[in-house]
Parts: structure tokens; C-alpha cells; sequence
């Protein structure tokens, strides 16, 4: 009698809230397909791919095709890609503090002294006479994630000079990746050492503006337009150098390519990218946590109940052409594609116009088991029909 009870109450719950049930079978079905993935080990290129999409990327990639960039006003690359010798590289940077940068960031660690003796003592010189050059290091030999990191990599004057430094290294979990994080602070042996665009940005501000304690962000990958000019023509634009943040590395150096969302693009310009986010304070907020898998929740379930209200409406209408068009699976198709074309277009003005990522990739993935799980659900009230209610009723 009791177990009938149940079964009875259960028919009846199962009958009124079909929506909400379906929703949560198509959720239940995307856990267990998430649970084998991330637990079966021939399934890791497929954990890989989960784990680096980013419906950021798809975002600026629809703003670099559709929109015109904007041109920075205050950030100029200097490419010293044909510069071969250390007197050159120390010329091209006399040349660039003839014209006034507020600050300079150099893109290369100058390992080791070389056999041009002159060229050495050039550019320790030039080191040695201007304060506003942030030199960049290199971290390696990673540890632990307490220690992080054991040695470092620095130009050989650092050992006689006390210079400005900043760690140029990326998030180590991404090496071989997609680049879209900044830690603004990386650990030495256990010491906190500041990242190379936070020394830039503090540098051009003459003040504290970010902590190194803070440890990430999300660059900022809105297509913009970095003023390059080559490092013999210096002189000719003093324009474009004067008062602004001068970035000194090469261009088209294969070795310092890195994968982006905006594609492949040099390390220079990623490190644009990574100081424009900080002047701008505009980086990118990601919907995470209990938020996302509410809205995805309910996102899930108006597509569903669209399509039970269409199905009803497609009975229930007096026209039998008018059902026949509408019912036709291409048609269908059409319309939930439509739909989520809908939901794609409000998160990408939700990320234009607020900087704020919500990833889609939950709710399209639940989308696609609704099929399942109406099936699911179907199959089930077909299971409880079976049972005598007479005596419950």
C-alpha cells in the first residue's frame, strides 16, 4: 500500500512538473558524461578540449571580424626583431629615452656577457643611466606550489646593477595553450616577485596602482591596435614615443609566439594586451560557481518549455498545412537553433557592454541531451503507468 502511495504520488508529480524534470534529467545526463570524462584516461584529449574552451574566445573573435579597432593612444611597440648585436640594442634604447617615454619595458634577458666586449659595456651603460627601463626575467625550475619557482633567469648586468625587474612568464598550467590569464605576482624560492606588466604599469603611473598580492586576472583581448614602429626609425616619430609606455621586443620572433584568443600573436603583444587590462581596469569578469549553473538552469529550462508549448501549439491549431510546417524536424531544428543564436547574441552584448563572460558551453552541452532526457522521462511515466492505482485513488 505505502510503496503504491509513492509510485501514485510520484506519477503525479512526474505529470505536473515535466519541465522541470526533463531539465534536471539533461543535467544528470551531462554529469555523467563530464564524470567519465574527467575520470577515463582515454579520454583526455577530450578533458583537454573542455578544459581549455572559453566562450571568451568566441567573443573576440566575433568582435575582431565584425568591428574596427581602436588604436591605443598610449602604448607603442618598438621592434628590435632585426637587431642583432648588444651595441644596437643599447642605441635603439638611447634613441627611445631621446624622445621622452614616460616608461620602457625590454622584452629581452641578456644572458651572460659575450665576446662583444663593447657591446656589453654599452648597454650595462645605458642600464646603469636610466631608471625608467623595467628590464624582464624569466622564472624556472618550478618546484612546488608552495615555492613555486627555483631560479631565474636575469641579464648578466643585474648582478652589478641595481635595476628595475619584472617576470615575464605566463600561467604555467597553459604552456603549449591558450593564453588568457595574468598573475601579477609569481614566487621565488618563496618570495613574492612582481610581474613584468605590473613593474610597467606602476612605473607609468609613478605610483602603487596594483599589489602584487593579487595574484590573477583575465586579460583583456578586445582587438586593439598597437602602434609598431622599427627600432632604426625611432627618431622619425618621436610622436608616438613621447609621455607613453614604450614596449621594446620582436615582433616576429617564432620562438616568442604565443596562442591566444585572438590567434597566434607575439610575446610583446601579449604583454600589450596584459598592460592595456591593467591601465583600463577593464578585465574580464567570468560568471563561475553557483551562479553559472543557475542561469544555465534556467536557460535550459525555457528552451525546453518553448518546445512543449510549440508542440501543443502545433496540435492544437486548426490548419493541418500550418502543422505540418511547423512540426517538420528541419523546422524544429531552425527554431532551437534560432534560439540559442538568441541566448549567444545576449551573452555577447552582456560581454561588450559589461566586460562580463558567461560560458554558454554548459547550457548548449544540456541542450543537446534534452532529447535524452525527454525520452528519459517519457520512459519512466510509461514505467508508472503500470502500477495499479486504483486503490490510491
Amino acid at each position: 500500500m505505502a510503496d503504491g502511495k509513492i509510485r501514485y504520488w510520484l506519477y503525479q508529480w512526474l505529470q505536473r512538473g515535466k519541465v522541470l524534470v526533463v531539465t534536471i534529467m539533461a543535467f544528470i545526463v551531462l554529469g555523467v558524461m563530464l564524470f567519465f570524462t574527467y575520470n577515463f584516461t582515454f579520454l583526455s584529449p577530450v578533458k583537454k578540449a573542455v578544459q581549455e574552451f572559453s566562450m571568451t574566445d568566441i567573443y573576440y573573435q566575433i568582435l575582431q571580424e565584425t568591428g574596427k579597432p581602436d588604436t591605443s593612444p598610449l602604448i607603442t611597440i618598438v621592434d628590435m626583431t632585426e637587431m642583432t648585436s648588444r651595441r644596437d640594442l643599447a642605441r635603439a634604447l638611447e634613441d627611445i629615452e631621446a624622445c621622452g617615454p614616460k616608461i620602457i619595458g625590454v622584452d629581452i634577458i641578456l644572458e651572460g656577457r659575450k665576446d662583444d666586449v663593447e657591446g656589453d659595456d654599452m648597454i650595462t651603460q645605458v642600464a646603469a643611466n636610466y631608471q625608467n627601463i623595467i628590464w624582464s626575467m624569466k622564472l624556472t625550475d618550478f618546484v612546488d606550489d608552495e615555492l613555486e619557482y627555483g631560479d631565474v633567469i636575469r641579464s648578466f648586468f643585474t648582478d652589478s646593477l641595481e635595476v628595475q625587474e619584472g617576470v615575464t612568464n605566463m600561467q604555467r598550467r597553459l604552456y603549449g595553450g591558450v593564453k588568457r590569464r595574468l598573475d601579477q605576482g609569481w614566487l621565488l624560492r618563496g618570495q613574492l616577485m612582481p610581474s613584468f606588466s605590473t613593474r610597467v604599469l606602476n612605473g607609468y603611473a609613478d605610483k602603487t596602482i596594483y599589489d602584487t598580492e593579487i595574484q590573477s586576472i583575465d586579460v583583456n583581448f578586445t582587438p586593439t591596435n598597437f602602434t609598431v614602429i622599427d627600432a632604426d626609425s625611432v627618431l622619425m616619430h618621436p610622436e608616438l614615443i613621447a609621455d607613453r609606455i614604450v614596449l621594446f621586443g620582436a615582433m616576429n620572433e617564432e620562438a616568442d609566439m604565443h596562442y591566444t584568443p585572438l590567434g597566434k600573436i607575439p610575446g610583446i603583444v601579449l604583454l600589450a594586451y596584459s598592460i592595456q587590462t591593467l591601465l583600463s581596469q577593464n578585465q574580464i569578469v567570468e560568471v563561475k560557481g553557483f551562479t553559472l549553473w543557475a542561469c544555465s538552469f534556467i536557460l535550459i529550462m525555457l528552451t525546453y518549455w518553448e518546445r512543449v508549448k510549440r508542440k501543443k501549439w502545433i496540435v492544437h491549431h486548426a490548419h493541418p498545412i500550418v502543422q505540418l510546417i511547423i512540426g517538420f524536424p528541419i523546422v524544429s531544428s531552425i527554431i532551437s537553433f534560432l534560439w540559442m543564436a538568441l541566448a549567444l547574441w545576449f551573452a555577447f552584448l552582456l560581454f561588450c557592454g559589461y566586460d562580463i563572460s558567461f560560458n554558454l558551453g554548459i547550457s548548449f552541452s544540456a541542450i543537446a541531451f534534452l532529447t535524452t532526457a525527454e525520452y528519459s522521462y517519457l520512459t519512466l511515466l510509461d514505467y508508472l503507468k503500470l502500477t495499479d492505482f486504483s486503490n490510491e485513488q
